[in-house]
């Protein structure tokens, strides 16, 4: 419903929508090596009930799980699944 009222927002867009996803534990690591600040740990900790939030929002077409490989052969999977490289 939700991925339905944002391709209404962009009329006549060919719009696709991929989620990019991994483990919550990697997921966790990610932000803390990436966030500098003060709120890091603050973000850290609420990478569940953000993941959670898009499992029930279900806002994506396809997803791709990129866990622990290089961001080249997610970056592939992604186009392929837009259609944007043949398969």
């Amino acid at each position: 419903m939700q991925l339905q009222l944002c391709r209404e927002i962009f009329p006549g867009a060919n719009l696709v929508v991929c989620r990019v996803t991994a483990s919550i534990e990697t997921m966790r690591r990610r932000v803390e090596r990436r966030e500098l600040g003060v709120l890091w740990q603050e973000i850290a900790a609420r990478v569940a009930h953000l993941s959670d939030l898009l499992d029930r929002a279900h806002l994506e077409d396809f997803s791709v799980t990129n866990e622990e490989r290089p961001v080249t052969e997610a970056a592939l999977e992604v186009l392929t699944g837009v259609g944007w490289l043949a398969g």
